[in-house]
């Protein structure tokens, strides 16, 4: 176990090639995307790295940080809360390797979690289908529960004119409509370099706090720390070819702006922002998915993943849906049982009352949407932060 950030650091070029080599990775569990959200919102003496090594090479890293949550002390993923994808990394040979070596490789990875002292549950979010974090529930010791967490939408690729043709005909006339008009505005597409991408990455969350703010803008989307992050990160992992960020111009004018993940099999569109004037005069969604599919095309990858969320503009296109979960570990034995009972408990209670509150008390999310309405209006006026 490693608890010195400085181990971002050492373990870069190991890190590197470890997630390479894991097929179920995504860009979230980058040594760019975790270095960079430990740099701006990690904290003290929290860091949990557990590394299995096998003839001195990594073939398992967990990065955790353990917090403190009720009454209980939790190992939870690092990038908890702005990814949209927890897992842990095994050197799989995506896929190609041995499956004893791969079950030895998460079986150590699980003792070694189990020797972390201090904790009594583990807590991994949004863990998609298929992901290694599931290896380590099918040989975990102790207690275990599985739990549901967000729905995600993607698409296959496939060029914008077969998937046009893909959709009823009602839909395919207007989405064909309005790539005509936005091709007779003439924009211009850029794919920063990336020497660049961290300033490009700047400026679209400039366009998205302009579009957005006192609209509902996620509170973190305003915050120093977050702008920090992505352009840390978005420097480490454009630079890896883990990420694209595109800006779309019309004349000079910047209009808007997508900062794209990259994955092992798929593109993932993480931020957008667009000129609140310009937002009147095209369809955003078909620019930005169409830009999206051309990325995903050149790049030679199977998915456009719409990440979490059901919002409107992703379901118009009938996405396929998957369903992440919550991953809970404890313990061995009753006293690892009661604590995963209980907390299990809590995070169902939790969930139900969220899911209460948007059902059945509009008027309570409304009210609140009214506050960071006006949170968010004294931050543009810089009365707050």
């Amino acid at each position: 176990m490693l608890t010195d950030p400085a181990a971002f650091t050492a373990l870069a070029a190991e890190w590197d090639a470890l997630h390479a080599v894991c097929s179920t990775a995504t860009p979230f569990q980058t040594r760019g995307w975790l270095a960079s959200w430990w740099r701006h919102y990690g904290g003290h003496d929290r860091l949990r790295l557990a590394v299995v090594r096998r003839s001195g090479r990594l073939v398992a890293l967990a990065p955790m940080m353990i917090v403190r949550r009720g009454p209980w002390w939790v190992l939870s993923a690092i990038g908890a809360g702005i990814s949209d994808f927890a897992d842990v990394l095994v050197d799989d040979a995506r896929g190609t390797a041995e499956p004893s070596e791969v079950r030895e490789a998460v079986r150590r990875l699980g003792w070694t979690l189990l020797r972390i002292p201090g904790w009594q549950v583990i807590d991994l979010r949004e863990v998609r289908p298929g992901a290694s974090a599931f290896r380590l529930l099918d040989v975990w010791p102790g207690a275990r529960a599985r739990l549901a967490d967000s729905v995600c939408m993607q698409l296959p690729s496939r060029p914008i004119e077969e998937f046009v043709r893909s959709l009823s005909h009602r839909t395919g006339s207007k989405t064909r409509s309005k790539i005509r008009k936005i091709d007779a505005l003439g924009l211009k597409v850029e794919r920063v370099e990336a020497d660049e991408a961290a300033d490009a990455a700047s400026a679209v969350l400039d366009l998205h706090r302009r579009l957005w703010v006192g609209r509902g803008i996620t509170p973190e989307h305003l915050k120093g720390r977050f702008e920090g992050h992505l352009r840390t990160a978005t420097r480490e992992m454009a630079a890896a070819g883990q990420a694209e960020v595109l800006l779309y111009r019309h004349g000079d004018e910047l209009v808007a702006g997508d900062l794209v993940l990259v994955g092992h099999d798929m593109v993932g569109p993480y931020l957008y922002g667009v000129h609140p004037e310009f937002r009147n005069k095209v369809d955003v969604a078909v620019l930005l998915l169409r830009q999206n599919l051309v990325l995903a095309q050149d790049l030679g990858l199977p998915v456009l993943s719409l990440l979490r969320g059901q919002e409107p503009y992703k379901v118009r296109w009938h996405p396929q849906e998957e369903h992440n979960s919550r991953v809970l570990l404890a313990r061995r034995g009753r006293l690892g049982e009661g604590e995963l009972t209980g907390y299990r408990a809590l995070a169902r209670g939790r969930r139900k009352a969220a899911d209460l509150v948007k059902e059945r008390m509009p008027k309570a999310v409304e009210g609140r949407e009214r506050l960071r309405r006006a949170r968010s209006a004294m931050i543009e006026r810089g009365w707050g932060g």
